[in-house]
């Protein structure tokens, strides 16, 4: 082989090295709209990257709107593009042009002139009322041109008078003159303001200032499939998807019959054991034993929050005052991994949860009729690459002591002979012995 070749190696592996993350890296796709004097239009049924979006905008002619991947990105859903209805029903008046930003037909909506009408203590001319600030000032604008300009014919008229009257005296005579220029010079100056407003822009002689575009309101809903649909929302999925963990489905309808942002999408969280969990397209039903970072099959990490999701309890009356104690409840509470005997958290050496995990344990408040029933519940957790069964006690006291000074089951009511169950609240650290001794 050739030495050139030979030396040519190392460069040939830096770059398959640096390039290739970038080669295999795949790019974001999203909803393409252009902006046509026709208002804003999809571009492709199909989600393309932001590049193709813009060359498919510039192939059409129209210029690049968006490339949306959200649902308040989509043009239906901003703020200034109303329908004719949406505008009706804030009394206001649709704008006469399509603005490109907008879907067709989708224009802005400026506010309607008020109702109530001001009555004035003095007419200006006929007019008794007014709406507004702007009406009752161009009113006397033009109240006082009309007047000035009868005011300066007037003058040209009493210079004129003046002038046949003097007789050819050459002082009367210069005095008339001086007040017909005058009047002339300030009648041409009333015609010439007026001319050039109206030149300008009309509307600067009805001294109208101009009104912003309303805002629409958008609803954004967030939450699952189930509860939308027990809100009032319409909900439209496709006849082949099932209604369960992990499905999406497109929301058309708020509870009052409007429609909602356009590309707006929910997810059914149905699961017949457990909760729905993970990341977008990667969400499945998994019940609370197995959620751990030391589970390849777990679809998210265990975290407080995560793990109390997957909690169910049922209460009833069984104890009279109004006091509700638990039936029976499926408990998921997080477990930090690492912790082996660690005061007040894992206390016996034998037990080691590696990862974090969520830890199960179940209370049947029929079977547990004294205190010592507590000591006798299990918890379940994913360790070592296993499902793991242990005491409660021993892999997390902490839990243990809250679940022995609460109480749940109300045992203490159950037999007037006990008289435990129950420790000074400010106790939050329960070892062993306390324990025994409260079973005692």
């Amino acid at each position: 082989m050739p030495k050139l070749s030979i030396k040519l190696f190392p460069l040939l592996a830096m770059m398959v090295l640096f390039l290739s993350p970038f080669a295999v890296q795949a790019e974001t796709t999203c909803a393409c709209f252009c902006a046509t004097k026709n208002g804003a239009v999809q571009a492709s049924d199909a989600k393309v990257t932001p590049d193709k979006c813009e060359s498919l905008c510039e192939k059409s002619g129209s210029d690049f709107l968006s490339c949306a991947k959200t649902a308040r990105e989509y043009p239906g859903n901003n703020a200034l593009c109303f329908t004719a209805v949406d505008c009706e029903k804030v009394k206001g008046k649709l704008s006469a042009t399509q603005p490109p930003e907008c879907p067709t037909g989708m224009k802005n909506c400026f506010p309607g002139s008020q109702a109530v009408k001001a009555k004035l203590n003095v007419k200006i001319g006929t007019l008794e009322t007014v709406e507004d600030l702007g009406t009752y000032v161009s009113a006397v604008y033009s109240w006082m041109l009309g007047a000035a300009a009868v005011i300066a014919v007037v003058f040209i008229m009493i210079g004129g008078l003046q002038w046949v009257l003097s007789a050819g005296g050459a002082s009367s005579v210069a005095t008339a003159k001086s007040r017909i220029k005058n009047g002339i010079v300030g009648l041409l100056l009333l015609i010439s303001v007026s001319l050039i407003l109206q030149t300008v822009n009309p509307e600067l002689l009805k001294l109208q200032v101009p009104k912003p575009s309303l805002l629409r309101q958008i609803v954004l809903a967030d939450s699952s499939c189930e509860k939308l649909v027990q809100e009032g929302y319409t909900i439209e999925t496709e006849q082949s998807a099932k209604k369960e963990c992990g499905t999406s489905a497109i929301i058309k309808k708020d509870p009052s019959g409007n429609a909602v942002a356009d590309g707006l999408t929910c997810q059914y969280t149905k699961c017949a054991k457990g909760a729905c969990v993970g990341g977008p397209g990667n969400e499945q039903c998994v019940e609370c034993r197995y959620v751990s970072a030391g589970n390849p099959s777990s679809p998210g990490s265990a975290s407080p929050s995560v793990c109390k999701m997957m909690e169910t309890s049922v209460y009833e009356d069984q104890i009279t005052n109004g006091i509700r104690y638990l039936k029976n409840a499926t408990y998921c509470t997080f477990g930090k991994g690492g912790l082996a005997g660690v005061e007040g958290l894992q206390t016996s050496t034998d037990v080691s949860i590696t990862h974090d995990a969520c830890l199960e344990y179940k209370v049947d408040c029929h079977s547990i009729n004294d205190c010592e029933g507590y000591d006798d519940i299990k918890v379940d957790y994913y360790n070592n690459g296993s499902l793991t069964t242990g005491e409660l006690r021993d892999v997390n006291e902490t839990v243990f002591g809250f679940l022995c000074i609460s109480d749940p089951c109300g045992v203490k009511g159950k037999s007037s002979d006990i008289v435990g169950c129950s420790l000074d609240s400010a106790s939050t650290g329960l070892n062993s012995a306390e324990c025994d001794n409260i079973f005692k």
